[in-house]
């Protein structure tokens, strides 16, 4: 059974959203090497405070974050655009959630109003294998007032 274009398209979009989807997932549940998984090794994040450059300082910046942060980001309105057979860009939004946990405490914390909704602009490449994320730009969109 041989799959049209269109189908292949759709498949090849799907798998980028599911990166996307499983990169951030990962992070905010703390699961760093699943997360890093999705990344190229060059990899670039575009964060307001600077650009992390590479898997390896993403990696570092993960295993520094504070261990009592309960993060969640609710991922929506998925866009993907193939610049090539082998690179595409996925935009979406994330609405960001965060508070923090007392020693000893468990889940679940107390539901603060989102902090956060920020436009993602990740860039994909296909190694042949499976689609990575080889560059992150964030775009902040709006903020809560606390």
């Amino acid at each position: 059974m041989s799959l049209d274009d269109t189908t292949r398209a759709t498949l090849a979009a799907l798998a980028c959203e599911q990166t996307c989807t499983r990169m951030n997932v990962a992070f905010d549940m703390g699961q760093i090497d699943d997360g890093l998984a999705c990344l190229t090794e060059d990899a670039a994040w575009h964060r307001p405070d600077g650009t992390l450059a590479g898997r390896d300082a993403i990696e570092t910046y993960y295993r520094e974050r504070r261990q009592d942060m309960v993060v969640c980001h609710v991922l929506t309105n998925f866009v993907v655009d193939f610049t090539s057979q082998a690179e595409a860009t996925c935009s979406y939004y994330s609405t960001g959630y965060l508070n923090f946990r007392a020693e000893g405490a468990k889940l679940p914390v107390p539901m603060p109003a989102p902090g956060v909704i920020w436009r993602y602009t990740d860039t994909l490449r296909h190694d042949g294998s499976r689609w990575r994320v080889c560059d992150r730009r964030p775009v902040r969109l709006m903020e809560g007032t606390a």
